[in-house]
Formats: structure tokens, C-alpha cells, sequence
């Protein structure tokens, strides 16, 4: 273990809020959202470096997983993120599942079967899984979708309590983290049913 390794692993995360805090005063530029995030990219990975844990999404081996200690009254407090690619426990776990039901890659998925899947706040990787695959007739939808452009991603705005789609569209919905966010969740729920096909498959998850 290098110096600067020991440093940051002993690095009481108490210390680690303090500096953030300190960084976040002066986050007003850009430049200063870019140090911020920079510096805290690097010492995560130092704070994860070894071997024992894969992480699922992007590959890398790491000895643990960063535990985000920031925010007590953040819903993620207490999640673990891979230091790599961002990715959090709770996606990491749904992305799992979906590869067991073979969502992505199911050969039996044809362009003259219509395999419909329509998916609220796309997480990227999801995205880019989905859109690999050319057998799937994928919808990508957000009641703001222009930030995610700049992640390459083209998404739809949809609100989730109008769905602007006909009865028994779709053979798999994905809303991942979105119900908790909606004011009318239950005209919401009442949409997906709505569109989703008769035997459809869909996934809801909420906090």
C-alpha cells in the first residue's frame, strides 16, 4: 500500500464530509464543479483499490465498494457506489435481475414479434444495453428529457400520468426510482397498466 493510499484509507469519513463541504462553498464555476468531482473520483478509487469484489456494470475489480456517507437525509446515504463507474448498489442489483430474466439479450425477441419495452428516467447503462440490442423496439421516455443529452442519450419527454401511447403497447416497462417522485402516483400506475400488454412484464421500484 502506497503513502497516499495509507492516507486515505485511514481518512476518517467525518474528515472526507469536511473537506467536500469545504469544496461545495466554492462551487459556484464550473471549473470548481470539475475540481470537486475530480478530486473525489480519485480518492475513491484509492479508498477501493484491491481485489475481492467485481463490480457488475463495468468490470473492475476493486477490495469494496465506496459507502456514500455524505447526506443522512439523501435516500442513497448508506448505498455503495462503484468508485469507477458511478454505479450504485441499488442498480447494480436491478441490472442483475434483469440479466437473469435475459431482458437484454432474449433470442426469442423479434422485430416481427414487436418486443416493446418503454423505460421512465433511463439510467445509462440500461440504455445503452437496451439500444445494442436490435430486436428490441425501445422507448426511452423522461418528463425532462433534455438532460440527458449530454450523456448521448435520446429520450422522449412523456409524463407518466398521460402516457401518449395506445392500450396494450408495450411488453415491458421499467420505472426504476420514479412512483416516489410522481404527485397522482395511482393515475400513474393506472397508465402503465393501460399500455402494458396482456402477459407483460413490468417493473416498478420505489425508494
Amino acid at each position: 500500500m502506497g503513502f497516499e493510499e495509507k492516507i486515505v484509507k485511514n481518512m476518517p469519513n467525518s474528515i472526507f464530509k469536511l473537506f467536500r463541504k469545504i469544496l461545495l462553498i466554492f462551487s459556484g464555476s464550473s471549473y470548481i464543479n470539475k475540481l470537486v468531482n475530480t478530486i473525489a473520483k480519485k480518492i475513491k478509487k484509492i479508498m477501493c483499490r484491491g481485489s475481492g469484489c467485481i463490480c457488475l456494470i463495468c468490470g473492475v475489480e476493486l477490495s469494496n465498494f465506496y459507502k456514500l456517507p455524505f447526506n443522512e437525509d439523501d435516500p442513497r446515504f448508506g448505498e455503495l457506489e462503484c468508485p469507477y463507474c458511478g454505479t450504485s448498489s441499488r442498480i447494480a442489483t436491478l441490472y442483475s435481475y434483469l440479466k437473469h430474466l435475459d431482458i437484454f439479450n432474449n433470442e426469442n425477441f423479434s422485430k416481427e414479434n414487436n418486443f416493446k419495452v418503454l423505460h421512465f428516467a433511463p439510467e445509462k447503462h440500461f440504455y445503452d444495453e437496451f439500444k445494442m440490442n436490435p430486436q428490441i423496439e425501445y422507448y426511452g421516455v423522461d418528463l425532462c428529457p433534455e438532460q440527458y443529452k449530454i450523456n448521448g442519450m435520446d429520450v422522449k419527454k412523456v409524463d407518466i400520468t398521460n402516457i401518449p401511447y395506445d392500450n396494450d403497447t408495450f411488453d415491458f416497462i421499467l420505472a426504476n426510482h420514479v412512483l416516489e417522485h410522481v404527485p397522482d402516483d395511482k393515475k400513474a400506475m393506472s397508465e402503465l397498466y393501460r399500455v402494458l400488454k396482456l402477459g407483460g412484464g413490468e417493473f416498478c421500484k420505489f425508494l
